[in-house]
C-alpha cells in the first residue's frame, strides 16, 4: 500500500511516486462523475489494432 509506505517511511522517493502517478492514473481512468462522463476519454490502442483489409468495388463494364 502506496500511503502506508509513505506514512511508515516518512521518506517520498521516486520509486513511491511512480507508484502513486501510477495509482492515480488507473483511478481517473475508472472514475465516472455524477453526470456518468468519464473523467477520462479512452482512446483505441492504435498499436493493438487489428489490420483492416480493405475491399474494392469494381464498376462491371456493359
Amino acid at each position: 500500500d502506496i500511503l502506508k509506505t509513505i506514512r511508515e517511511t516518512e521518506d517520498f522517493t521516486a520509486d513511491t511516486e511512480a507508484a502513486l502517478d501510477k495509482a492515480v492514473d488507473e483511478f481517473r481512468s475508472t472514475f465516472v462523475s455524477s453526470n456518468g462522463k468519464p473523467l477520462v476519454e479512452k482512446k483505441p490502442d492504435v498499436a493493438k489494432a487489428a489490420p483492416v483489409d480493405q475491399e474494392k468495388i469494381v464498376a462491371g463494364e456493359k
